[in-house]
């Protein structure tokens, strides 16, 4: 490999998130890696802050270009640069779709579990959150495509935001999948929102396919959602890319990004984005292969070592879904409690199930997998040492 992935680099006291804890804790929670970024994404900024004035930006159509060429090149995907807008993130600029595409008192529905900001950001605004379960069987998920339906149709329910790889279980929804949520939502007059910013941590030799990508029913009345932040580990640089094939919903998302402040660019924020599709696949491939053999270290040494945990992820992101009902009881009876116990017990930090649905992730937690083998390793550790302690059920 001509990147280290390997490098432990201490981020206590920087302020980071991620490892604002304990010294004797691990953090394998947020969605934040811990590897360096790629060079090119380094060398960018630098020469940005060489300048020594940092004035007032504008989005170049360089930022326009690397986007399109990446989704042609890595996804087969035709973008029109002209439906390209800037947001400051992606959970800012699905607050800013819900304010403009739906009303107080409205439906949002979810495929559940899902990325626990969802819930926040529709509830935060005044809306309703609708779930439809996915279907949990044989460590494997699906989608109910009767029960999304009968959602999709209550008059009430106008939008339906999707994690497209789906976050936590890793799912890669197939084209057959979408087109079917693409027809209901044009059927029903449903609005997809499809969150796409783990599109390019998919397991290497597979593929992942963009929403608006699969045909008509997808090109009016939805919005993708897309970043450099997630795949090349700079979450900390707020930018996002907000795309659809639609006037009617650019000119609307356009107009409300504006109305918000969220659509104007920084000296910075542009400025990785362009860098990391221009320059960064390279370092992109080898971290994939990378992420995968931890993903498979993992489920080695859980199936040798704590059997009664089952791991899944479908093919995507460096999130491990861990199912753990089998240590589950009246004492310790769901994942919250259960994080608890192993953050006070081993020091070992990771988020409970709850988080991503109430119900639906009870019987779960979700680990973050990309760091150093060695931090990887440690974590396991800790893992086994807490789950000999418990009697099973």
């Amino acid at each position: 490999m001509s990147f280290n992935f390997d490098e432990i680099i201490n981020r206590r006291s920087t302020n980071s998130l991620k490892w604002d804890v304990a010294k004797n804790e691990l953090p394998l929670w947020v969605a934040d890696m811990d590897f360096r970024v790629a060079p090119c994404i380094t060398d960018a900024l630098k020469k940005r802050v060489d300048e020594g004035i940092f004035g007032y930006a504008y989005l170049q159509d360089t930022w326009k270009d690397a986007v399109v060429s990446w989704w042609k090149t890595r996804h087969n995907c035709d973008l029109r640069a002209n439906r390209l807008l800037f947001a400051l993130g992606a959970i800012p600029a699905l607050a800013t779709a819900i304010r403009a595409f739906t009303n107080p008192g409205d439906r949002v529905l979810l495929l559940s579990p899902v990325y626990n900001a969802f819930f926040s950001v529709i509830r935060n605004n005044g809306r309703i959150v609708e779930e439809s379960p996915l279907v949990y069987k044989d460590s494997h998920y699906s989608i109910d495509f009767d029960d999304l339906e009968r959602r999709m149709s209550m008059p009430e329910t106008v939008m339906l935001v999707l994690s497209n790889p789906h976050n936590p279980t890793g799912n890669i929804f197939t084209k057959e999948e979408l087109s079917k949520i693409a027809a209901m939502a044009q059927k029903y007059s449903v609005m997809v929102i499809s969150d796409e910013i783990h599109c390019d941590l998919v397991d290497p030799g597979l593929s992942y396919t963009p929403y608006v990508s699969i045909g008509e029913d997808a090109e009016h009345n939805s919005l993708s959602l897309m970043s450099a932040t997630k795949t090349f580990n700079v979450a900390g640089i707020q930018t996002s890319i907000v795309y659809t094939q639609d006037t009617r919903v650019f000119n609307a998302m356009k107009r409300a990004l504006n109305n918000d402040e969220d659509g104007e660019v920084n000296v910075f924020s542009a400025l990785v984005t362009e860098a990391a599709f221009s320059n960064g696949a390279q370092w992109l491939d080898e971290l994939r292969e990378y992420i995968y053999a931890n993903k498979e270290y993992v489920r080695k040494f859980v199936k040798k070592n704590i059997p009664h945990v089952r791991v899944i992820n479908e093919g995507a992101s460096y999130l491990l879904w861990i199912d753990i009902s089998e240590y589950l009881s009246p004492t310790i009876p769901s994942s919250e409690e259960w994080v608890k116990s192993l953050r006070r017990s081993e020091g070992l930090v990771v988020s409970p199930g709850t988080a991503f649905g109430k119900d639906t992730g009870r019987n779960f937690f979700r680990l973050n997998v990309a760091c150093p083998r060695l931090t990887l390793s440690d974590a396991m550790l800790r893992l086994k040492k807490f789950t000999d302690k418990i009697i099973l059920k």
